[in-house]
């Protein structure tokens, strides 16, 4: 096995232009994800994966231009990643943790984190703000966060225009809410129209 190595060159050569890990970009170990991410052609993005001083690791967004217009893209990884993915790869060798995705039983520090990303955002000229979240509806994972992040809320709360899911198990009917492939009953797809509608 890569791993991981081969799935980077898929990203690569399908022309990823920004990605938030979830759980499973850790599953070969820490020092392994950092070291695809320096050879992903394409920027991975998250609010709240942070070190031990809750610096974050990654950009908290990018912001992209298409066709004259600024997009950005804003990262949220899972607070629940700390415990679905392998625990010992965010600790020392003694057990400490060393990373983490701001997980605490309100969500204030995730929910601050993405307001604060988002207004960055705006105030560098992004038009559209897009939200690529992979969180979850189910309620052990919405006990963790804030309400504000709990999707089909987080539009209108953050002022982003979209929210692009992973690990979405359900189909959404909130505001502007595109899912990944729902066990292959569904896939979402958004166009913005030259007028700006989504």
């Amino acid at each position: 096995m890569d791993e991981g190595a081969s799935i980077i060159q898929l990203m690569n050569a399908a022309g990823y232009d920004v990605a938030t890990p979830g759980n499973h970009e850790f599953d070969y170990g820490m020092a392994q994800f950092l070291s695809l991410t320096e050879k992903a052609n394409f920027d991975y993005v998250s609010v709240n994966f942070v070190d031990k001083d809750e610096n974050t690791v990654l950009k908290p967004y990018v912001i992209k231009d298409v066709d004259g217009v600024k997009i950005a893209f804003v990262g949220i990884s899972t607070p629940k990643t700390i415990t679905t993915s392998t625990p010992t790869y965010f600790q020392d060798g003694e057990g400490n943790y060393i990373f983490g995705f701001l997980q605490d039983e309100t969500g204030e520090k995730l929910y601050t984190a993405v307001q604060n990303a988002v207004d960055a955002a705006r105030k560098e000229g992004a038009k559209y703000v897009i939200a690529m979240a992979h969180l979850g509806i189910e309620a052990d994972c919405l006990g963790k966060v804030a309400d504000g992040v709990a999707l089909n809320g987080v539009a209108v709360i953050y002022q982003q225009d979209l929210i692009a899911c992973g690990q979405q198990r359900t189909l959404g009917s909130g505001k502007a809410l595109v899912a990944h492939a729902v066990f292959d009953a569904a896939v979402g797809v958004i166009g913005v129209q030259d007028h700006g509608h989504m």
